[in-house]
């Protein structure tokens, strides 16, 4: 008798009967047993070559996310510059706009004159002109 009395030392050493549907009544065909380890270890085998095919994969794919990343940080620091060097020539353009001899050029112009003033002839595109 074996380890469990209900099983059967003989019969778990042998090939198990089975019949196969679409045959005859009565025809009976063996399979092998497989037995625990070999198929423990497939299993084994199979989980660890998914796991290198999933570890691959998402390697790839997160190292082109941070080429694109890295790609997309390049572009930002050069518009980043850009807008600096635009802003820093407004910023010369402004203050070229508000210095004294511009509002005065301004102001001639249009014909405005600064209060105690003496009336003196000024050039205005080409011409000479008596303020009044």
């Amino acid at each position: 008798m074996g380890v469990a009395p209900w099983i059967d030392e003989k019969a778990a050493t042998q090939p198990v009967a089975r019949t196969r549907a679409g045959k005859t009544r009565g025809t009976v065909s063996t399979a092998p047993r497989v037995s625990v380890v070999k198929t423990a270890f497939l299993h084994l085998v199979g989980f660890a070559a998914l796991s290198a095919v999933t570890f691959s994969l998402m390697t790839l794919m997160g190292r082109s996310m941070q080429a694109a990343a890295h790609k997309q940080r390049s572009n930002a620091e050069q518009r980043i510059e850009a807008a600096r060097l635009d802003v820093l020539d407004l910023g010369r353009q402004v203050t070229a706009l508000m210095s004294t001899g511009a509002l005065d050029r301004w102001a001639v112009s249009h014909g405005f004159t600064r209060p105690g003033l003496a009336k003196e002839p000024t050039r205005v595109n080409d011409q000479q002109t008596d303020q009044t």
